[in-house]
């Protein structure tokens, strides 16, 4: 499995909205706080790398296997630039959490 590192497009968000839950799967806050049964526990994730990658202080990579067919994502990564606001406010929780 050659595994190759490239710039994360718009895409790939749902793989790398996957590969977030799996990271944190025996989390036990991030388990009660976003349900893995729950739509708009995913769809929070979601909504969220992509609205941060047309943020041009995020920038995302990810790392694929590129002998599958359809290059499927196995890693990501994700750094602010030292332009990057940083922000206080919470967000809006998905319902549920």
């Amino acid at each position: 499995m050659p595994l190759t590192l490239r710039k994360a497009i718009a895409s790939d968000a749902n793989a790398l909205t996957e590969i977030y839950f799996s990271a944190f799967s025996i989390d036990a806050i991030s388990l009660l706080v976003f349900p893995r049964n729950s739509q708009s526990a995913y769809d929070f994730w979601y909504n969220s790398i992509t609205e941060e990658m047309s943020d041009p202080n995020a920038h995302w990579l990810c790392i694929y296997d590129s002998d599958s067919p359809d290059q499927t994502v196995v890693a990501m990564a994700k750094w602010n630039g030292p332009d990057a606001h940083v922000g206080t406010d919470l967000p809006a929780w998905p319902e549920g959490s």
